[in-house]
């Protein structure tokens, strides 16, 4: 039993915290509740969701969420039987994500790149060529920063799209 009681403070805590998290937006919901209903006329977005998900499209048998499950259990199954095949089913999840739409070439060029070193020079190649490619990281992360602040301290309030691509 020494190894369950390891857990029992940080699982209390995390509890504590996520419970004061839910409490937090349950606090929300109920003050801005009247504004959204009784003066704005609007349902809660969160029930258009489920509306969306549940609903079908013209001539469709399964709700859109179905015909998603549907294709992703597809290329699980053909993920885990056919040994060259290399897309994930995640995919189909984050297809529509703004950030995926914005990186999806950049996203491509890495895989090329590291599917070429690894035929090119094996794992010793691609495991040389890793802190290069953590350095473009880097460099991206740091060039984001910079133009953050450069945008914060000399445009306040007027910054401009830093990935406008």
């Amino acid at each position: 039993m020494p190894a369950l009681e390891v857990w029992v403070t940080p699982l209390f805590w995390w509890t504590c915290l996520l419970g004061a998290m839910a409490f937090a937006v349950f606090c929300t919901v109920v003050m801005l509740r009247k504004q959204w209903m009784a003066h704005e006329r609007l349902t809660y977005p969160l029930v258009e969701v489920g509306r969306m998900l549940t609903e079908t499209e013209p001539g469709g048998r399964l709700p859109a969420f179905a015909q998603v499950a549907k294709r992703g259990a597809g290329l699980t199954l053909v993920r885990y039987r056919v040994p060259w095949w290399s897309l994930h089913p995640i995919g189909l999840a984050v297809q529509g994500n703004y950030g995926v739409t914005k990186t999806w070439l950049s996203i491509f060029l890495v895989w090329a790149i590291k599917s070429i070193l690894m035929r090119i020079g094996g794992d010793a190649l691609y495991e040389r060529g890793k802190s290069f490619f953590v350095g473009l990281l880097a460099a991206q992360a740091l060039s984001t920063a910079i133009v953050f602040g450069v945008d914060l301290i000399w445009f306040p309030g007027n910054g401009h799209n830093v990935h406008n691509y």
